[in-house]
């Protein structure tokens, strides 16, 4: 059951980390900017 359980939170993270990483995909390059972020930097988020 535990075993069942880490799975589902793995898939469920990487699921949120995927949605993350698309939606500041979508910003504009002025709004990274803005949050400090430079469009090269994304993935590196998420490592």
């Amino acid at each position: 059951m535990l075993a069942s359980m880490r799975f589902v939170l793995l898939i469920w993270r990487s699921w949120a980390a995927a949605r993350t990483r698309s939606e500041l995909r979508a910003l504009s390059d002025r709004t990274l900017r803005d949050i400090g972020l430079e469009r090269g930097e994304i993935d590196s988020l998420f490592r």
